[in-house]
Order: C-alpha cells, then structure tokens, then sequence
C-alpha cells in the first residue's frame, strides 16, 4: 500500500519534532563546533528518517509533500519562537558564561561538555593570545562563542554581538 501525501506530512511532522528535540538534548556545543563525528551523525540520522517520513511513496509528490512539511514546520517554529521568550528558553536555552574575568567558570564548561584546549582553540581564533585578555566568553544560544576582550584603560569592555538573519551581520554595541 502506498502511503498517501497526508500520511507524508504526519510521518515527516513527528520526525522533525524528534529531530528537534534530539539535537537540543545534544546541546549547544554540537552546533558551534561541528566535528567529522557530528557530520556522519547527520549524514546517518537523514539517511535513516528518510523511509520514516517518505515510506513507500518515492514519488515526486511524496518527496514534494516532505520538503513543504519540513519548510513550513520550519517557518513555523522559528514564528513562535521570535513571538515567545519562554519557548525560546526550551528550544534555544540560554547563553551560557564560559570565560569571565579571565579566569574559567569550570562547572559551566562541564555543562556544555568543553574542553579548555576547545575553548583555547576559540579564543585564538578571535584573535586573543590569553585568557588573562578575555575579559568573558559566552556560548551564545545558536552555539557560537563570542569573546569580549578586556579594555586596555580600565574601560568598561565593549560588548559586540551579532546578529545573525538571512545571511545579514550587523554589529550592535
């Protein structure tokens, strides 16, 4: 029996909700730091949910019927969770402080499962030579590390972030 474009969107719905929900249980330091074992983990779970979603339909209209679902439950949810802070908090969490005053929050690198040579890695990436030059370090919700340098006259740093939509940065002090 063939699986109707109905059952599609039922079938593809349940998975992506799944989806979601596994990747947030993952944490955020899967997202910022994709690695070779996260790559195949994506490659594996796409290959394994594809028959989950599609069934026995390989017709155009079922893989059509797939793809709409994902993209309007995809627009969806990023509607509600612009529209509510609470549901943001469980599907994003929150920021998390790594790095401040130049000294390591160590419980918080446990948390998010960080090694300080990860962590290290990052803040030589932006440019910074030591910890005693951070002034903090944040992993940020969509798993991104942002470094606030400390001030060289004893100012208050200037905090950076950005902001990420459509491919757009636009820089915020």
């Amino acid at each position: 029996m063939i699986t109707t474009p109905i059952d599609v969107v039922l079938r593809t719905s349940i998975i992506y909700v799944s989806i979601i929900i596994g990747f947030r249980i993952l944490g955020k330091n899967h997202l910022s730091q994709i690695t070779l074992n996260d790559f195949v983990l994506v490659l594996l779970i796409s290959n394994g949910v594809q028959n989950a979603m599609v069934g026995d339909n390989n017709s155009v209209i079922g893989g059509l019927s797939s793809a709409g679902t994902l993209l309007v439950l995809s627009y969806i949810l990023s509607k509600i969770l612009f529209s509510s802070n609470k549901i943001r908090k469980i599907f994003e969490g929150e920021q998390v402080i790594l790095i401040h005053d130049g000294r390591y929050v160590k419980e918080n690198l446990q948390k998010v499962e960080m090694s300080i040579d990860e962590l290290e890695a990052v803040i030589r990436e932006h440019g910074v030579d030591s910890i005693k030059e951070v002034h903090s370090a944040i992993l940020e919700n969509d798993g991104a590390i942002s470094i606030v340098p400390k001030s060289d006259k004893g100012e208050r740093p200037k905090i950076y972030k950005t902001y990420r939509k459509k491919s757009k940065r636009h820089r915020f002090k």
